[in-house]
């Protein structure tokens, strides 16, 4: 598999991106990141519609394993039901904690009505706790997808359909090959 300088240039790019993205996840940045998986992804998929040969297969691999990917993970109750079980999903949150831990700044707090339970929120998540113990009773009740997790599934679903699109393109051209010896032979 050969690659151009300016196929290169722009993974490259992207790393960059998505790495600044993780390492400062803002809304902003997931704004950035998301924008760009979405027109690669659109742009693919013309490309894969009215293209041919060996890149029409990738970016038709490409393009189809993205949308499956971030529909699993992005679509409407998929947070709830298949993202969190997800491997990507737990490298993740594993990645999250190391990188950033619980250095974010509790954005509210409140106690049950029976004084026994404490709830605090960080960075999209919910902590319940036993006042008197001090342990957490239930953690990471996500309310929300936090910013790292939104850019670092954009940039999993980049990956993954990358090698979908590099198996997409083996496959056509095996296809291709054996289509044309069944051909000669006849």
């Amino acid at each position: 598999m050969r690659f151009t300088l300016q196929s290169l240039v722009i993974g490259i790019t992207y790393v960059a991106i998505g790495c600044a993205g993780l390492a400062n996840p803002t809304e902003p940045w997931v704004s950035v990141v998301v924008t760009l998986t979405v027109v690669t992804i659109l742009v693919a998929a013309v490309v894969s519609i009215f293209g041919h040969g060996k890149k029409r297969a990738f970016l038709g691999g490409f393009a189809f394993s993205n949308v499956a990917y971030l529909a699993s993970v992005f679509a409407p109750g998929s947070s709830d039901n298949i993202a969190p079980y997800l491997a990507t999903t737990k490298v993740l949150d594993w990645a999250n904690q190391k990188l950033h831990g619980d250095d974010f700044n509790v954005i509210s707090v409140a106690f049950s009505p029976n004084g026994s339970k404490l709830a605090t929120s960080i960075n999209n998540n919910v902590k319940i706790w036993n006042v008197s113990s001090g342990n957490i009773v239930t953690g990471n009740i996500v309310t929300d997808q936090n910013p790292f997790i939104q850019i670092g599934h954009c940039l999993c679903a980049l990956i993954i359909g990358c090698v979908a699109g590099i198996l997409a393109q083996y496959y056509s051209v095996r296809t291709h090959s054996d289509t044309k010896a069944t051909t000669l032979v006849h």
